[in-house]
């Protein structure tokens, strides 16, 4: 795996932050400024380009973020994993608006630029790649540009996983030469995008409330495993609802929030535990949320019948 670029505004000083930030953005996407009213900007992001593919995975305080029209078939895609934001684009004769929540993306072309307007304590997942590289798995792809598409259908649940795993593969500069590595992240990114895209184009356009929310929570809690402050209280305050809501939000599956969220941490800490001998379980289990091993194991125990050095093992 490439080495990850990380970027910190926090390491210049308060007022130089926000022209550090447009420097760094106007080189990771042609042309794309940024403003924000807080003082003292923080804002932080991640870059991974994997050949023809770049991802970016940016985090900050409320700001707008501009790109200029410009040229060259690009396809740009935001997923928005915290906060909310909306997006317009400068296309002409077609729509021009999109509001994200958590686990919504939205498609666009740099051909007609963009703004968004973002909500404090925001994060993206943004993708940049040909579009020739998509539009076989997507025909008609222009009519797609702009719209609000769900995360939360099986086809999109495939593609945000895929997206966040990308970001916890083990980093070697030594990958970033090898050109097939790189041509099967861009064609599955390709296949799973258009999943995504078909199934939240066939899912019932009035969603009840509720599965709606449920669907929401289900795409924050995975993109947020790593939070040990994961829980009720945090996706209450997310989605604007009641602690109360969230509660019942899971009563009606037979379980709770914190029950829940500690079995989707313990099964993605079992599957990384086989699919990466090389790693310790201590930095597995920190992936997870789990910030003491011990209590790490006898929860794993619990769950699994034996310890993870020896679900390692039985591998």
């Amino acid at each position: 795996m490439p080495r990850i670029a990380r970027f910190n505004s926090q390491l210049v000083a308060p007022q130089r932050r926000l022209t550090y930030w447009n420097d760094v953005c106007t080189a990771a996407l042609d042309g794309t400024m940024v403003d924000s009213p807080v003082d003292g900007f923080r804002a932080e992001m991640w870059q991974l380009t994997l050949g023809d593919l770049k991802l970016l995975r940016p985090r900050s305080d409320t700001s707008v973020v501009q790109r200029p029209a410009g040229t060259g078939d690009v396809l740009l895609m935001h997923l928005q994993i915290k906060g909310s934001s909306h997006f317009r684009t400068r296309a002409r004769n077609r729509r021009n608006e999109a509001v994200l929540k958590a686990g919504d993306f939205v498609l666009s072309t740099a051909e007609h630029g963009y703004r968004f307007d973002l909500s404090s304590n925001h994060e993206l997942i943004v993708a940049e790649l040909p579009q020739a590289l998509i539009a076989p798995h997507l025909p008609g792809l222009e009519d797609r540009y702009c719209r609000t598409y769900t995360s939360g259908t099986p086809g999109g649940r495939m593609f945000r996983e895929f997206l966040l795993s990308l970001w916890r593969q083990p980093e070697d500069e030594g990958a970033a030469c090898d050109g097939a590595y790189a041509h099967g992240i861009s064609s599955a990114f390709s296949t799973l995008c258009a999943l995504a895209v078909a199934g939240a184009e066939a899912a019932p356009e009035a969603m009840d409330g509720l599965l709606s929310l449920r669907m929401r929570c289900d795409s924050y809690i995975d993109a947020h495993l790593d939070d040990p402050e994961l829980g009720t209280a945090a996706l209450a305050a997310e989605f604007d609802v009641s602690p109360r809501t969230i509660q019942g939000l899971f009563a009606a599956i037979g379980t709770t929030p914190t029950v829940y969220i500690q079995q989707r941490r313990l099964q993605r800490a079992a599957d990384c535990l086989r699919a990466d001998l090389s790693r310790a379980i201590t930095d597995i289990a920190f992936d997870f949320g789990f910030n003491d091993s011990a209590y790490f194991t006898r929860l794993f125990r619990r769950r699994f019948g034996c310890s993870p050095t020896e679900w390692r093992t039985d591998n």
